[in-house]
């Protein structure tokens, strides 16, 4: 049929995109990551998602069947099972989740202490590792309070789409409040408790898009503080550590029409790249030169698909007259770079911008 020469033929496709992926990176990966060499989908392609639920159709299927659980819900790589009548003993305190795992879903998951896994999926599907401080156990008493319940289902309710419009915290806090997560031994309410600070990631991407969405649904007033604290935070190597934030850091100072910080964002960026050097076992300078490289390239995806939105009269044609002086920075940052101008075309020409972000 139509359909399934359409499939075979996208199929083809993919298989040709992974392979060359593949021979781009086999000098490098063997030496980077050599656990990775014979098996593995690279993160970011839109086609690893579909290829990952592919892998697991199995492994759905036999749960299903052979086991039945009151509730069993895959995303990709986050599951989630409800069973309806655990066996837990109080004589297992503190091997609850091994022996329940053990023996609820020994046929599917292995119990091993290889790296940094503790637990496995069986041969049968892969070996995949369960990484161990993602695994949560929660478990509910009829006879006891269920408000733990509650607050999850709530918190599922606030985060859907209908609640995405209403004013929350973050819009009125510092973005400290949200950027870091206190580190505590013992005690929280003891000083001497306090370990440390670490960067939360989920946190801080969720604080910028709060204030993307504000500012381009109202009439705020740009918070030079926030500006102020992006540039602290993303100093040094937190710059490399946190760089899938580049492209929403760098959206929300283009919406609020800060570009001359933009400007300064993106060199920010450039040297700390230009910092990055490789320490591995071998002196590998081609693998420092390389991560540069893609990262170089990152960066100006980042940029060009912000910039895509802007009036590209104004910005690519340095010749012309304009009374929106306020993009004269961007204008400058890529005048005579024939690489950025091209990437900012494709994105709009292939109309593969943030349609999130036009209003």
């Amino acid at each position: 049929s139509e359909s399934m020469e359409l499939s075979l033929y996208l199929n083809e496709k993919i298989s040709q995109m992974h392979d060359m992926y593949k021979q781009i990176i086999a000098p490098y990966i063997c030496v980077t990551h050599e656990e990775s060499v014979s098996k593995g989908i690279p993160i970011g392609f839109t086609s690893s998602a579909i290829l990952a639920n592919w892998y697991l159709s199995d492994f759905d299927a036999d749960i299903k069947s052979k086991i039945n659980p009151a509730y069993y819900g895959r995303y990709v790589d986050d599951i989630l099972f409800v069973f309806s009548s655990p066996s837990i003993q109080p004589s297992e305190k503190g091997k609850e989740i091994i022996n329940f795992i053990d023996s609820a879903l020994g046929d599917f998951i292995n119990h091993d202490n290889k790296g940094d896994a503790i637990f496995r999926l069986s041969d049968e599907y892969h070996s995949l590792p369960i990484q161990k401080d993602k695994l949560i156990f929660h478990y509910f008493d009829r006879n006891h309070s269920l408000a733990g319940l509650r607050v999850f289902k709530q918190e599922v309710e606030n985060r859907s789409s209908a609640f995405r419009f209403l004013p929350d915290e973050h819009i009125e806090s510092d973005l400290d409040k949200f950027a870091y997560d206190v580190l505590l031994n013992g005690s929280a309410n003891k000083f001497r408790s306090i370990m440390g600070l670490a960067e939360n990631e989920t946190e801080l991407s969720k604080y910028i898009s709060s204030h993307i969405l504000a500012h381009r649904l109202c009439n705020l007033t740009s918070n030079e503080s926030t500006l102020k604290q992006i540039t602290l935070f993303f100093r040094g190597e937190n710059c490399i550590r946190f760089s899938r934030l580049w492209e929403k850091v760098l959206a929300y100072t283009l919406i609020t029409k800060k570009y001359t910080f933009s400007r300064s964002f993106y060199k920010s960026i450039q040297d700390s790249i230009e910092k990055i050097k490789w320490h591995g076992d071998n002196d590998e300078s081609d693998i420092s030169s390389k991560i540069k490289t893609a990262m170089n390239e990152y960066a100006d995806i980042s940029l060009c698909l912000n910039l895509a939105l802007l009036d590209l009269d104004v910005i690519l044609n340095d010749t012309q007259e304009t009374e929106q002086k306020e993009l004269i920075p961007i204008r400058k940052m890529i005048n005579g770079d024939a690489d950025k101008v091209k990437l900012i075309e494709r994105f709009r020409d292939s109309n593969l911008i943030r349609h999130n972000l036009v209003s």
